[in-house]
């Protein structure tokens, strides 16, 4: 059960932002929070930015902000709903035209804790601003994610993936009939925009109860990077490995050795895409899961780490973890990013010709400094140079 803030619903709406948009209603317009700010603001959250919509004449809204701004918001173009965004002393706020009255727009929403409003033009107490139609309240008391109807799902199938988000972000649970209407509409997320899923995927991983919200997402088969890949929500090394943490590459490569590793980076890349991750975050975590098991020597472990020192650093953490091999990859990660003590000018300097020898030459190099092969700079430098005088 959680404790709800109505204090937190207070300070929002005396707020200089929130103050000020309750003076500008007027007849036939009324400024109303919806959604997020009002949801987070009762559970104790920071609002991180402000969703406004305009009940009645929306020009007179828009018009009214844009004189006591000075400058009019912009238009975010977005095909189902005339909004406006704009920056007021830090805080990102969108101004939106109601679809209907305000019953009829609250109603078209996702989930009933993202159905509550506060609306503007009530002066009275915090709870009487308050409108809840839907039981969002008892909902948010309860910790529980219901939708407010099937057809409100189906409308957008990125909402399938939202559930997942709310459940990593707030630690609530799916109730039952929400979870059917999730997993019914799940394979339409195929059709969203691949950018749009993958913000999602990546808010999913982000949030503090990821674990069980990827569980939450395999059971009822959003998809992540195969068909059937679904990993336990019970700790085991690898999540442990990462705990903590809040780098999302991290996190991703323990999933990827939770579900179990049967490619090599390039067909687990290929898999995460496939599933809408974005390729650099995909290819730093196949990268550290595959990496993390590797049995190469100093000399082989250190060369990974002049491909991709950050996914060398997860590698290394999670070797460690789990008590394998590979677990010097993590300091020596670390020294893959310091200045190099052999540079090409040095080499050039003594004779040595441009070209794959050249490069040869400083690849070694760089490979016996991540090693710790000399103790100094000037120890690698005299090698270095050494052996472009015997090449020549």
């Amino acid at each position: 059960m959680n404790d709800l803030h109505w204090d937190g619903l207070d300070q929002l709406r005396r707020s200089h932002q929130v103050r000020t948009l309750a003076a500008l209603c007027a007849a036939g317009r009324e400024f109303v929070i919806v959604g997020g700010a009002v949801r987070d603001a009762l559970l104790g959250r920071t609002p991180a930015d402000l969703d406004v919509i305009v009940v009645g004449d929306f020009d007179a809204g828009l018009d009214a902000v844009t004189g006591h701004l000075g400058r009019r918001p912009a238009d975010i173009g977005d095909e189902h709903q005339r909004t406006h965004r704009f920056v007021w002393r830090g805080v990102s706020i969108d101004l939106a035209c109601s679809l209907g009255n305000l019953d009829e727009d609250l109603g078209r929403r996702d989930f009933t804790i993202n159905a509550l409003a506060l609306r503007l033009a009530e002066f009275g107490a915090v709870s009487d601003a308050m409108v809840d139609r839907h039981d969002g309240i008892a909902h948010l008391e309860a910790g529980q994610l219901v939708a407010i109807a099937a057809a409100n799902i189906a409308a957008d199938p990125l909402r399938t993936l939202r559930a997942a988000r709310y459940m990593a972000q707030l630690g609530f649970e799916v109730e039952p009939r929400t979870r059917e209407f999730v997993s019914e509409n799940a394979p339409r997320l195929a059709g969203v925009a691949a950018e749009r899923v993958a913000n999602e995927w990546q808010a999913v991983l982000a949030g503090a109860y990821w674990r069980s919200a990827l569980d939450f997402a395999w059971r009822v088969e959003l998809g992540f990077m195969s068909a059937g890949a679904r990993a336990t929500s019970a700790p085991t090394a690898a999540w442990e490995a990462v705990e903590g943490d809040v780098e999302l590459a991290g996190r991703l490569a323990a999933v990827l050795l939770e579900v179990g590793l049967d490619e090599d980076v390039d067909g687990l890349v290929t898999a995460l895409v496939a599933g809408r991750w974005p390729r650099p975050l995909a290819r730093t975590a196949a990268r550290a899961a595959v990496w993390s098991q590797s049995s190469a020597d100093d000399g082989g472990l250190a060369a990974l780490t002049l491909i991709d020192a950050e996914a060398a650093r997860i590698a290394g953490r999670l070797a460690r973890g789990l008590g394998l091999s590979a677990l010097s990859l993590e300091p020596q990660a670390a020294r893959a990013v310091e200045p190099r003590w052999v540079t090409g000018d040095d080499l050039l300097a003594v004779g040595c010709e441009p070209g794959p020898q050249l490069g040869e030459l400083l690849r070694e190099a760089a490979i016996g400094q991540i090693t710790e092969r000399w103790s100094s700079a000037e120890s690698a430098l005299g090698w270095a140079q050494g052996r472009a005088r015997e090449s020549r």
